[in-house]
């Protein structure tokens, strides 16, 4: 999914989210997150990883339980 301006932490609070760890990559921001709500995940870190947000300037992407193709 892709968000235009938004306010992840309402995301985060709506799919009652942790982040688990976060990457910063070029001038992108990831976040690695656990949701109680979404049943498949995948193992990074040893952390079971099943939404993934990407941060830039002015948009977000959501993925679960990863994001698939390009930012």
């Amino acid at each position: 999914m892709y968000f235009e301006n938004l306010e992840v932490g309402n995301a985060l609070k709506v799919l009652k989210a942790e982040v688990e760890f976060i990457e910063n990559v070029d001038d992108l921001t990831l976040l690695y997150c656990h949701s109680s709500l979404i049943t498949k995940s995948v193992t990074i870190k040893e952390k079971a990883i099943n939404l993934q947000i990407c941060i830039a300037d002015d948009y977000a992407v959501i993925g679960w339980p990863m994001i698939l193709g390009a930012f």
